[in-house]
């Protein structure tokens, strides 16, 4: 799971947006926006926590949406929908599996992560948290 993760960072990121993409050592930058998105796959669910720097959502919206303003309504759907767009390629790579609909958790939402892919965007912080739950 954390290469087909990986793979999509890095397909989002570099290939369809053409963002500069850096695997970092996680740093410790506060104030980071949190969505967050379940993807089940047999008897295991992986819930991903997508954390975003306030400037790093900024460059995004820029890209996506043509305009740098964010307002908390903006902030909370652009980090919902880039959670299904990554969550989303990942699924496409596994059969039997399905994902939730993304939710936005707010502003310093914090939780000790199994996994934690920590990125340089355009000289901005992203990092993914990952937990993984067995189900019997």
């Amino acid at each position: 799971m954390l290469n087909a993760t990986k793979y999509s960072i890095d397909n989002f990121f570099i290939h369809t947006l053409g963002f500069d993409l850096k695997s970092i050592d996680c740093v410790d930058v506060n104030r980071f926006y949190v969505s967050h998105i379940c993807l089940k796959l047999d008897n295991i669910e992986y819930a991903f926590y997508l954390n975003f720097q306030y400037e790093c959502l900024e460059d995004l919206a820029f890209v996506l949406l043509g305009d740098k303003f964010l307002d908390d309504e903006v902030i909370c759907d652009l980090s919902k929908e880039i959670a299904n767009q990554l969550v989303g390629f990942i699924k496409k790579d596994f059969d039997n599996c399905s994902i939730g609909i993304p939710d936005y958790k707010g502003l310093d939402y914090s939780l000790i992560y199994e996994h934690k892919l920590c990125y340089k965007v355009n000289n901005n912080y992203f990092f993914m948290g990952l937990i993984k739950k067995h189900y019997d």
